[in-house]
Parts: structure tokens; sequence; C-alpha cells
């Protein structure tokens, strides 16, 4: 449970913002409605864009050696399925 939790917990809290938002503007204009949640999922998605780490510089062990010997900071993130 807790290793669902902390992979799908972007998707969770999304929910929740539009479950309170739905919430918020039941009982409103359709329009009012639709707009609020327009917003809400392009607010998610743009969040969600911005956190993407995109593709590392670091191929080999040569690569990191390289970077680490640079003298400028590095940050390391490191991946597993596991």
């Amino acid at each position: 449970m807790r290793h669902a939790l902390n992979q799908h917990s972007f998707l969770i809290a999304a929910l929740g913002v539009t479950a309170v938002v739905a919430v918020l503007v039941h009982g409103r204009a359709w329009w009012v409605q639709a707009l609020a949640l327009l917003v809400v999922a392009g607010a998610a998605g743009a969040v969600f864009m911005s956190y993407r780490t995109g593709v590392g510089d670091v191929r080999e062990p040569a690569d990191l050696d390289a970077a680490l010997k640079s003298g400028r900071p590095v940050a390391l993130q490191f991946y597993s399925d596991l």
C-alpha cells in the first residue's frame, strides 16, 4: 500500500483537488463548472510537466566522474522499478 501511495501521490492529490473544486462549484451554471474543472486540469498538467526531469547527461561511469570533478554542484537521481 505504501509503495502504491508513493508512486501515485500526484494523481491522488490531483483527484483530491478536483473533488474539492467540484464540490465548491456544484449547483452553479454548467459553464462555471466546466471552466473550473478545465482550470484544475490545466494547472495539474502544468505542474506535472514542470516536475519532469527529462533525460540525464550521465550515461557511463566516466561521465559521472567528470561531472563530480567539474567543480559544479551535481544532483543525482536514481530510479528503480523495484
